[in-house]
């Protein structure tokens, strides 16, 4: 199995590390929305964990749904909004890009609560990752509109480390979609995670040319 619980958990711990050291090096407000993303990532890699244990028999059906619901809020109803968001803030991109991938991300988020809140919200154990499902045809209509606000903005923005990650995301959930459908939204998320690293260096970057700029 490639991804399990105890591979969740670890990828949760070393995140939430970036998270902390990305938020440690924001020199002004508009970098908060992007460094948050690596804590927010992290976060998301312990809510799955849950869900992973309740498959292996570790924890219960009512911990599981929470966690169920959580994971999807997070990846469904909040990232689609912050990426384009934080590129919005930094003007790391075109406004009309930025504001053409928020009102994107905005319609997925309005189709996957719609599909959240008709229910049911199930994950299951496909072998190698979890699958969710949120009744909706999201590989269809959500998951386009998704890769457009979580991908376009970082690809089309002024910095090429950016632009790195934005490449990488996109090279990965194509291939996702392609090869496991029913897996895009567990495995795309692992990634995306794991390259958070990127935003890090990039802050650093960042705090350590304003130190140089203030002397």
């Amino acid at each position: 199995m490639c991804f399990s619980a105890s591979m969740d958990l670890t990828a949760g711990v070393l995140v939430t590390g970036l998270g902390v050291d990305a938020l440690s090096h924001v020199t002004k407000r508009e970098q908060k929305p992007l460094a948050a993303l690596p804590l927010l990532f992290g976060i998301h890699q312990f809510v799955e964990t849950v869900v992973w244990w309740h498959t292996d028999g570790q924890a219960s059906a009512s911990a599981s749904s929470v966690a169920v619901f959580v994971y999807l809020l997070i990846a469904l109803g909040i990232v689609p909004l912050l990426v384009p968001y934080a590129f919005l803030r930094l003007e790391l991109t075109r406004p009309s890009v930025a504001w053409t991938c928020l009102l994107a991300g905005a319609a997925a988020v309005c189709l996957d609560m719609w599909g959240m809140g008709r229910g049911p919200m199930t994950a299951h154990d496909a072998g190698h990752h979890l699958a969710y499902d949120v009744g909706v045809p999201y590989s269809q209509i959500g998951l386009p509109l998704y890769v457009i606000a979580t991908c376009a903005p970082i690809i089309l923005g002024r910095s090429n480390l950016l632009r790195l990650f934005g490449l990488m995301n996109l090279i990965v959930v194509a291939t996702l979609a392609v090869l496991a459908q029913d897996g895009v939204i567990s495995l795309w998320c692992v990634w995306a995670a794991i390259t958070s690293f990127l935003i890090c260096i990039y802050l650093r970057r960042e705090a350590r040319l304003g130190g140089i700029a203030s002397v």
